[in-house]
């Protein structure tokens, strides 16, 4: 509990005691002068009419800034989820545009990788019509070499 909620309660706990305690006192008719006149009343009664709309203020007040405190907490909620929409919504947009730059990048490297190939395919290529023409070379040496007669 808060320590105003047990300071609350001491404090009425405290004023109980002293009732129960005085009750004879309490009970008892006196005379009383409100400078307008006197009353005869019991002494419980005057308390009861005197901390009566005390205490009724009190509570009042109480909930009052209980109120209060509940509205502005609401409102700090609201102001909370719309920025967390807004840092959800930032985050999914960056997000999205990482996985765009992503999907291009992952495409040049295709594109390059592609272009390595075709480049590696051409050597290939190159190098076996070199080596063919090589052979042919060669087959054709062997075979004059073959028909000239020592």
């Amino acid at each position: 509990m808060r320590l105003t909620a047990i300071l609350g309660l001491l404090i009425a706990g405290w004023v109980a005691a002293v009732l129960i305690l005085n009750w004879p006192v309490v009970a008892a008719p006196a005379r009383l002068n409100l400078l307008f006149g006197e009353v005869n009343t019991h002494v419980g009664t005057v308390i009861i009419a005197v901390s009566g709309p005390l205490v009724a203020a009190l509570l009042i007040y109480v909930g009052m800034l209980q109120s209060k405190a509940l509205l502005e907490s609401r409102k700090h909620a609201k102001a909370l989820h719309a920025q967390r929409t807004l840092v959800d919504n930032a985050e999914a947009s960056r997000i999205a545009a990482l996985s765009a730059t992503m999907h291009e990048e992952i495409a040049g490297l295709d594109q390059r990788l592609q272009r390595a190939i075709d480049a590696l395919r051409g050597q290939v290529h190159d190098t076996e019509r070199s080596i063919a023409a090589i052979l042919g070379e060669m087959d054709d040496r062997f075979q004059r070499k073959r028909d000239d007669p020592p």
